[in-house]
């Protein structure tokens, strides 16, 4: 951290865009949800249909936010989670 003086990583995502294993790790060690992620300020996002079913195919294994669970996640995206 900043506070400590240690230098932050920068990866620019762009041109190296993460896996989506590194993508769920990354989350779920956060402890948040991939919607408290995402850029909700951006007209792209604010105007997504979010419930579209290819976006929660995509979205989804990662909004469970329990990538390392063995039980799936008590809501109704459970039934989108993908191997």
């Amino acid at each position: 951290d900043l506070q400590s003086g240690t230098e932050p990583t920068v990866i620019s995502y762009l041109e190296n865009p993460p896996s989506r294993d590194d993508l769920v790790k990354l989350i779920a060690d956060m402890g948040i949800s991939v919607r408290d992620l995402l850029r909700k300020h951006v007209a792209l996002m604010r105007n997504c249909e979010l419930y579209n079913q290819i976006w929660w195919r995509f979205i989804n294994p990662l909004y469970a936010g329990k990538p390392h669970s063995d039980q799936p996640a008590n809501n109704w995206e459970a039934d989108w989670l993908i191997a």
